[in-house]
């Protein structure tokens, strides 16, 4: 079975600083087309910035994006997955912690973000090739 650390190779490490604005995150995430992105203060991962904390801690509480720093809004001690994890334990987790993304961490070493999409077709990929087998497998014991 498949690892997250699968599916990370040759991925942007999509991260943030805690000290820029809102508006700033939000053109990061319009411009890197995703819905989450890491959050650091210097070496350290803090947290995480997504498309629902602009929209309940930003938009819904009447804060002006261009002065609020992404440090006052972001999802602090997110749910975090490891490089060595399975595919079907980070579902479970994300499913537990009703979230679409999680940070992966090789140790301390923050090594990219997953996506439930991203792990849902790797997911899809691995039935599609044990199904194959298991075809071919019956295909052969009936041949005669």
């Amino acid at each position: 079975m498949r690892t997250l650390r699968d599916l990370l190779p040759g991925r942007e490490l999509n991260r943030i600083y805690s000290t820029i604005s809102v508006l700033d995150a939000a053109k990061f995430l319009v411009s890197h087309n995703t819905g989450t992105c890491a959050v650091f203060d210097g070496p350290r991962l803090v947290g995480v910035f997504s498309e629902r904390d602009l929209l309940r801690r930003v938009v819904a509480q009447g804060r002006d994006p261009a002065t609020t720093p992404v440090a006052d809004v972001m999802t602090r001690h997110p749910f975090l997955a490891t490089a060595d994890e399975s595919l079907d334990s980070c579902l479970l987790k994300m499913t537990h912690a009703r979230c679409r993304h999680l940070p992966v961490l090789d140790g301390d070493r923050y090594i990219g973000m997953v996506s439930m999409r991203d792990v849902m077709d790797a997911r899809a990929d691995e039935l599609r090739g044990e199904v194959s087998a298991l075809r071919d497998y019956v295909a052969g014991a009936h041949a005669d």
